[in-house]
């Protein structure tokens, strides 16, 4: 055991061999595989799912919120931008309306929060008279 903690070399047998040298494995080329094609490629639009739809649209997107861009030649872009500025301003009076009610919802919320604590203490009375009625029933003979 005292051997193998010191500096020499630790197998005195296997200082004459010399190793021989090891050549490189041969780096393994991936095969290529074949991908099967089908004979008739299904078309995308056999694939879409046309149920409940009827078979005129089958296909087609819905037009709502979808709007065609006319050719440049044929269309006053002013008209347009002045018809965009009137929806815009309708859309503005709705939100103004929309706050006004809003701010209205909450002014009621809170005066039926502040006047909560009064309506809980006129039932605690209500309530107590009741039982006292009702007790003072059973006490007299």
């Amino acid at each position: 055991m005292a051997d193998i903690f010191t500096d020499g070399p630790v197998f005195e047998e296997d200082q004459g061999t010399v190793p021989e040298p090891v050549a490189p494995a041969p780096a393994v080329q991936p095969a290529a595989t074949p991908v099967p094609v089908p004979d008739q490629q299904d078309t995308v639009a056999d694939q879409t799912d046309t149920s409940g739809s009827s078979p005129d649209t089958a296909g087609q997107e819905p037009a709502q919120g979808v709007e065609e861009v006319p050719d440049a030649g044929t269309v006053d872009y002013t008209a347009l931008l002045e018809q965009l500025i009137q929806q815009n301003e309708k859309q503005q009076e709705l939100m103004e309306t929309l706050v006004r009610e809003n701010k209205k919802l909450e002014q009621d919320m809170k005066n039926i929060q502040n006047a909560m604590p009064s309506m809980m203490c006129m039932l605690g009375v209500i309530i107590g008279v009741l039982l006292l009625h009702i007790l003072a029933s059973y006490i007299r003979p």
